[in-house]
Order: C-alpha cells, then structure tokens, then sequence
C-alpha cells in the first residue's frame, strides 16, 4: 500500500478522511520516530516504541472536535526490527473498544465499526507475535466510508487484516 494508492483510493470513493490535531504515545525512540510520524503521509517515517518496551504499548490520536467514524486502516511495518502486531484494541472517546488478532505476516488491518462521533481513538498493541527491537506504525487512516468504497480500494491492491 502506498499513499499515493490511498489518494487515489480517496477520490475514487465517498469517504471523508480525518486528520488528528495531536498524537502521543506510551513510548518512543525519540524525535525520528515520534508518534507523530504516524500520520505525516509518509511513508518512509514511523512512529517507533521505545527498543524493547513492554506490553501494553500504545499510540493515541486525538482530533480538535469530534468527528464521525466508522473506518480505521493501519499500515503496520514487519521486518526485523519491528514486531509484528498481534492483538490490538482500538478505543475511543466513548463506548465499547474493538479487538482484532492480526496474522503475523499482515501489515495492514483495517477496522470497519457502526459510525460512531469520537475526539480520541488509541490503538493498544496486547500481545505480539513476535519479540523484537520495537513496535511501530507506518501510517493510520480515520475515515467515514459509508459505502465501504475506500477500504475495498485499498484491499484490492494489498493483503489486509479485515
């Protein structure tokens, strides 16, 4: 997946996409890697965990209103130095977290839920498959996509975790 297939995507489907105003993390290795390069549309940055922090670990986007919900698309790197993501819950502003087990050679998961209105989603990493340096995030995607037009865009060019 790449974001120029992501903008395409984008403009091929009805979804509005949403950027946080902030981003914190339970941890990270320092300025390069600071959560904020999670969302920064670039895919050669990355939000990395501390080298060898411990479980739970998490990152948290926070948005300067609330905004409208019902797609979450992580694009998580797998190599030798990041850990590959085994079981995460996202949780919001307010109601119910959802879970997901991702496989281990997945490196994106995309998360369809019923609309809901939030100003904080956190994606809490539990468990992985397995233990090295970090655990990281290449991008994320917040989107409302009714139709599911954009999230089948993106599944169609890459294997992802549904």
């Amino acid at each position: 997946m790449v974001i120029s297939a992501l903008s395409m995507a984008f403009l091929a489907a009805a979804a509005v996409v949403h950027t946080p105003s902030e981003i914190v993390a339970s941890s990270d290795s320092g300025d390069k890697y600071a959560p904020v390069r999670a969302a920064d549309s670039n895919r050669n940055t990355r939000w990395a965990s501390a080298n060898y922090a411990a479980l739970p670990q998490w990152i948290e986007f926070r948005f300067a209103e609330p905004v409208s919900l019902d797609t979450v698309i992580l694009d998580m790197p797998v190599d030798t130095l990041y850990s590959p993501w085994k079981d995460v819950d996202l949780e919001f502003s307010s109601g119910d977290p959802i879970s997901k087990s991702i496989e281990p050679d997945q490196t994106h998961a995309v998360f369809r839920f019923e609309p809901r209105s939030t100003q904080r989603v956190r994606a809490v990493i539990h468990s992985l498959h397995a233990n090295r340096n970090y655990v990281g995030l290449v991008e994320v995607v917040f989107a409302s996509d009714p139709d599911g037009g954009l999230w089948k865009a993106i599944c169609s060019r890459t294997r992802l975790a549904k």
